[in-house]
């Protein structure tokens, strides 16, 4: 690949990367007492705790466990977003 090439690449996943910064994407609980929102880029920009896993005596021994699971469905998620999204912008350069 040449430099010029490789340069307009980068450029492309740059604005990619900006482009999924605005994407929100969320996932919850089984139970739907947590809900975690992530950008296309894995960052988390909210989580929400609904009142009944705080009161919920087998909840809030729960809380913990599901509160990670939670956030690794949401990064799991805007990973797979980005590296679909990474591989279509590199799999256009190459033609």
């Amino acid at each position: 690949m040449t430099l010029e090439r490789l340069t307009r690449l980068g450029r492309k996943l740059e604005e990619l990367h900006r482009r999924l910064d605005a994407k929100l994407l969320e996932c919850r609980s089984a139970d739907g007492l947590v809900a975690a929102t992530v950008t296309g880029n894995g960052d988390i920009v909210d989580l929400t705790i609904d009142q009944r896993a705080i009161t919920d005596p087998d909840a809030r021994r729960r809380l913990d466990a599901v509160i990670t699971e939670v956030i690794g469905q949401a990064n799991a998620k805007s990973r797979r977003l980005r590296e679909a999204a990474e591989t279509k912008v590199i799999e256009s350069q190459g033609r």
